[in-house]
């Protein structure tokens, strides 16, 4: 487990129920965006305050 994220569950939210994908957008970290979306990760998933990941 690395930052509080599951290598083996990609949709696991962490803290704030935030995603591997809402942190790497928000993050502006585009190679990472890119793979989590080629692994089929959920795109449409909300974090604890309602905010979705695009």
């Amino acid at each position: 487990m690395v930052n509080g994220y599951d290598a083996e569950d990609l949709n696991q939210p962490g803290r704030n129920g935030d995603t591997a994908l809402m942190k790497a957008t928000r993050e502006g970290i585009l190679p990472v965006v890119r793979e989590l979306i080629h692994a089929d990760v959920d795109i449409n998933g909300t974090n604890n305050d309602h905010n979705n990941t695009l």
